[in-house]
């Protein structure tokens, strides 16, 4: 949601899922470019999870290893298309992120990743050691949720657990800037 709009996924298992968009002042849904945007295929499951800023929309689907696909709010057109990203999104600042909870990195089963990609440019945002960033332990899923406002991104991992704490699936939040 940003200050004048809402964006609502919609990804039922097994259809093609859709994403509107809706004006606050009124409730009426947008029904101009692409909204409302339909998934690509049945199997795709638009909607899984929603971002939007004032300048763009991010809805993520669930086609193999996942997408996103951008959508530039001042024309409501799709921008580009990002794939095997992961199936949950949010917007910060200048760039989209995404969490893929499943990724399987460096010996590890379902650690998650985090990846971003510059709004403007579409490029990847990479820093060695740093992004794209990975979870620690076998079955963190890193990026099983992500929020975003201004320049930082809060990113879930619902089942780390800390080294001798004696818990289970206690989950972390990590907080990026």
């Amino acid at each position: 949601m940003n200050d004048t709009q809402l964006l609502v996924g919609a990804a039922l298992g097994g259809s093609y899922g859709k994403a509107h968009l809706y004006n606050l002042g009124d409730g009426s849904e947008v029904t101009s470019g692409v909204w409302p945007l339909e998934g690509a295929n049945p199997a795709s499951r638009l909607g899984q999870q929603v971002a939007l800023s004032d300048d763009y929309a991010s809805i993520s689907d669930m086609r193999t290893g996942g997408a996103l696909t951008i959508v530039r709010m001042s024309d409501n057109s799709v921008l580009r298309t990002h794939t095997a990203t992961g199936f949950m999104t949010a917007i910060a600042g200048s760039y989209v992120y995404s969490g893929d909870y499943a990724y399987d990195s460096g010996g590890l089963t379902n650690n998650g990743r985090l990846r971003a990609f510059n709004l403007n440019d579409g490029v990847e945002y990479t820093l060695t050691n740093h992004w794209p960033s990975v979870g620690t332990q076998t079955n963190d899923h890193l990026g099983t949720s992500l929020a975003g406002r201004g320049g930082t991104l809060i990113a879930g991992a619902n089942k780390h657990v800390p080294s001798g704490s004696g818990l289970s699936n206690s989950g972390k939040v990590q907080v990026y800037r």
